[in-house]
């Protein structure tokens, strides 16, 4: 199958987001696509859509409204896993260790070390100020 007839076949699936809108009632907006440049168009509420082209999902997170969670730890996002970055002989990889927080400590993957414990990772009240600010700026 090519990439086009699978761009036919996506682009005529049910995606979230794609609800059924009067084309007159509003504007459409064009997204290019940054995998094949291909100008994918969003009508009415739409915030979701595949790539005719390609297939790649596209997101318009202006018009996605995400309902407003309250979180507890802004280290780990209430997930009780911190992923960070450590860079090693000039490469970047990503790490992962348990949060400090109620779900970190009784997270079922024992065999992570915790983040206080780890010594290439950042300082926990760096990363709690830094995802908090993130959070804030949204």
């Amino acid at each position: 199958m090519s990439m086009q007839s699978m761009g036919e076949v996506i682009d005529n699936m049910d995606w979230p987001g794609e609800e059924p809108v009067e084309e007159s009632k509003s504007t459409p907006v064009a997204e290019q696509c940054a995998n094949c440049g291909t100008l994918v168009n969003f009508v009415g509420k739409q915030w979701r859509r595949p790539c005719p082209q390609c297939g790649l999902s596209i997101t318009l997170s202006e018009r996605y409204e995400r309902p407003r969670e309250t979180t507890e730890c802004y280290a780990c996002y209430d997930r009780g896993i911190i992923i960070y970055q450590a860079q090693v002989d000039g490469e970047i990889y990503d790490h992962a260790a348990r949060c400090i927080c109620r779900k970190g400590t009784s997270h079922p993957a024992k065999g992570i070390p915790a983040i206080d414990q780890v010594k290439n990772a950042p300082e926990y009240h760096v990363i709690v100020a830094r995802n908090k600010a993130r959070c804030e700026a949204r």
